[in-house]
This record gives C-alpha cells, sequence and structure tokens, in this order.
C-alpha cells in the first residue's frame, strides 16, 4: 500500500510538471552574459528558440544563442561581462554562439558566428593561454587573445583587420590548409577554398570601411556590470581608454549551440 502511494505521488510530480506553463520551464540561454549599450535603429533580435525576431531595444539583456541583425544605418554596441565590446554595424547579422566566462578558475571563451556585414570586436586581454576569443564567419575565422580588430564577410570573402594587437585568422574550412597572423594596420582576405592572403598594410584599401568605435555624439555608458554582481579589480585586463576596468566576479558558463540552429533567421543583404 505504502509502495502504491509513493508510486502514485512520484506519477503526480511528473504531471505536473507536464502541464507547467511555458514560463514555469527552463529557457535556453536564460543566463544574461552582457548588454546592448549603444543603438541606432533598425536593429532586431531573434532569442534562442524562438521563431521570430523583435525590436532590440537600448539596455536590453544579451543571452546565448541571440541571434542579432541591423538593417541599413543600424548599428549595435554590446558590452560582456568579461569586458569584450562588439559593436555590428549596418546591414549585418551576429550570433551569440558560445560564451564560457569564469575569472575565479580563470577560463574564458567566447565563439561569435558572423552570417553577413561587419563586426567589430575589442577585447581585453584576460588569462592568457586559458583566454579565447573567435569570431567565425561562413569562409574565414579569426581567434585572439587581447586585441581591437574586426571582421567583414560578403559572399565569397571575410576580411579580417587589426586595429591593435595580433588576430590569427584561418579558414573556416579544416580542409584548407595555411593561417596568418594580422598584427596592427594590417589585413587579410580568406575567400571559399583559398587559404587566407598574405597579411598587408591597409593604406587607402579599407578607406570608409571600417567599424567606428562609437556612434556620432555618442558618449560611452557608465559600467554596466553594477547591475549583473559584485565587481572585482583586475589589473592584468588591458583595455582602451574610456572602456570600464571592472568586470562581474561571477562565472559565467551557458554553454554553446549547434552551428547553423533551425530557423535562424537570415540577416539582410548588403546593398
Amino acid at each position: 500500500m505504502r509502495r502504491t502511494r509513493s508510486i502514485v505521488s512520484f506519477l503526480a510530480v511528473i504531471a505536473a510538471a507536464l502541464s507547467a506553463p511555458p514560463a514555469a520551464l527552463a529557457q535556453p540561454g536564460a543566463a544574461g552574459i552582457g548588454k546592448v549599450v549603444e543603438l541606432t535603429p533598425p536593429a532586431e533580435v531573434t532569442h534562442a528558440g524562438a521563431t521570430t525576431a523583435e525590436p532590440l531595444a537600448k539596455g536590453a539583456a544579451l543571452r546565448l544563442g541571440d541571434a542579432l541583425r541591423t538593417g541599413a544605418g543600424g548599428r549595435v554596441k554590446m558590452s560582456f561581462d568579461d569586458q569584450s565590446v562588439l559593436i555590428l554595424a549596418e546591414n549585418s547579422g551576429l550570433e551569440i554562439t558560445r560564451h564560457v566566462y569564469d575569472p575565479a578558475a580563470k577560463s574564458r571563451e567566447s565563439v561569435f558566428k558572423l552570417y553577413e556585414g561587419k563586426v567589430r570586436a575589442v577585447v581585453g586581454e584576460l588569462f592568457g593561454a586559458a583566454s579565447e576569443f573567435r569570431v567565425e564567419s561562413p569562409t574565414g575565422v579569426a581567434g585572439v587573445k587581447g586585441t581591437d580588430f574586426e571582421e567583414h564577410y560578403k559572399k565569397p570573402c571575410a576580411t579580417v583587420y587589426a586595429h591593435a594587437g595580433a588576430v590569427e585568422a584561418r579558414n573556416a574550412d579544416p580542409a584548407v590548409k595555411g593561417g596568418v597572423v594580422v598584427r596592427e594596420g594590417e589585413y587579410t582576405m580568406i575567400c571559399e577554398g583559398q587559404p587566407p592572403t598574405r597579411p598587408k598594410k591597409a593604406g587607402k584599401d579599407l578607406d570608409g570601411q571600417l567599424v567606428d568605435l562609437r556612434a556620432d555624439a555618442t558618449l560611452h555608458p557608465p559600467n554596466f556590470s553594477d547591475e549583473l554582481g559584485a565587481e572585482t579589480k583586475q589589473p592584468n585586463v588591458r583595455l582602451p581608454p574610456d572602456y570600464p576596468t571592472e568586470i562581474v566576479n561571477q562565472p559565467t558558463d551557458t554553454g554553446g549551440l549547434p552551428p547553423g540552429p533551425a530557423g535562424q533567421p537570415q540577416p539582410p543583404k548588403n546593398p
């Protein structure tokens, strides 16, 4: 009799869980890992598991699996809990694919997928060899330890440019061998089926094509991490002037997503 009651109770718990409203169930990418600090519309976001996009707002939290896209004239500046800053230019699409950050364990890994357009990344120098940051496009992969760089993608080629530091660049196809190191003021091009070109000084090649750190008449926002949790000074973090020097002293481990999730909205085409 006692066993029968236990089984009935267990089944009741299972039934209650299955009948719970969606809001009570675990949502993909629930943990906030950063926020939008500057925004020029049009810009929208499709959250992991969602089938429709919604307008993006300044101050909006960013989560694993978010797919952001901008239209003509749009621009989004994002700040993450590891003090990295991303700027998505107009007519661009980007997915937050992976983000693991644990300052206590001296570990950080971030992966972003650029579907089309341009993105600039200002990456804090954290934890040496244990720190990894990548931007992947359909043809190119740019990986850094701590620097300021940008990647552009317009089929069939990607362009990687280094504003500061050094960037390791290779083809996204593992079958294509060869990689290069792009240093300050240099760029490389990575086209389908080809290794990166030899890095060279940009000169006038990229005039008018690079992504500005700030939008016109826009001041950098106050330290967003005040809203995320306890802070600690990190003396080994090298950041550009006017960027926050506080980081969140709590781990963020939100896993990753498989490449090319089903239902992924396509970014707008470049003119």
